[in-house]
């Protein structure tokens, strides 16, 4: 639509959850356009943040750009720092630090809190707040996780999306030159996703956004259906149209 009414396909992004997604989604818009585009940004979400770091990674004070780990690398990195623990400095949790699925549950806790944009800080707050003392434990191992992983320059998938979001506090979303901003599957976004399409819908003359609340199916991923329910606050003015027909399900029995 946007090329079709003279926009340059240059200036529009999409975003969508996954990686197999954007690559089906380019696909789908080079055949429409009938020709190649060769930067057409069809991203996920990790995507978008990956190429903003690894050109703007000064501006957040790291020396070259992050390496960015893979989820068995993140999950080995805390299971090695769970290891280096005294179990005295854990009073509720120091019997379960060399057990293999605690290690696990750490990990997939500390990409959760990111992508959530909160900080260590944030979280003690949040433990304090719920009488849950249990988990300050988390709180001050959440800093020293993060810590660690600056000290050598590395990154997390979690990481990843809160770094983009804060690039994109710092500098405004004029700066990255998207004037159309397109989103699928809102309903699995992030709230760091949902802070990224905030940020540059805000400096966009258009945004469209599309979610199936009923399609609800990666909060195990940190998605969450809280920046569907806001959206009207993320996007002040954005018109809503439901959709009754589904093309991705084929007919109804």
């Amino acid at each position: 639509g946007a090329h079709q009414a003279g926009a340059d396909p240059e200036g529009v992004v999409l975003f969508t959850l996954s990686r197999r997604a954007a690559r089906e989604a380019r696909d789908r818009l080079m055949a429409r356009l009938g020709r190649s585009v060769p930067e057409l940004p069809a991203w996920s979400f990790h995507q978008y943040a990956y190429r903003e770091l690894s050109v703007r990674y000064a501006e957040l004070a790291y020396e070259a750009p992050p390496t960015v780990l893979a989820a068995p690398e993140q999950y080995a990195e805390v299971r090695g720092l769970l290891l280096d623990q005294r179990p005295q400095d854990w009073p509720s949790f120091g019997d379960l630090l060399e057990v293999p699925a605690f290690g696990r549950q750490v990990a997939d806790f500390l990409l959760r809190c990111q992508e959530r944009l909160l900080s260590p800080e944030d979280l003690d707050a949040l433990v304090r707040r719920a009488g849950r003392d249990d988990l300050g434990e988390l709180a001050v191992f959440y800093r020293r996780y993060l810590d660690a992983l600056g000290a050598n320059g590395q990154i997390d998938f979690g990481g990843l999306l809160q770094q983009a979001s804060r690039l994109l506090e710092l500098t405004g979303p004029a700066a990255a030159g998207f004037r159309h901003v397109l989103v699928d599957d809102f309903q699995d976004v992030t709230v760091a996703g949902e802070a990224i399409v905030g940020a540059l819908g805000r400096g966009a003359d258009s945004v469209v956004v599309a979610a199936d609340p009923g399609g609800h199916v990666f909060s195990f991923r940190g998605g969450s259906l809280e920046p569907l329910a806001r959206l009207g606050r993320t996007l002040p003015g954005l018109g809503m149209d439901r959709l009754e027909s589904s093309h991705r399900l084929g007919e109804r029995a």
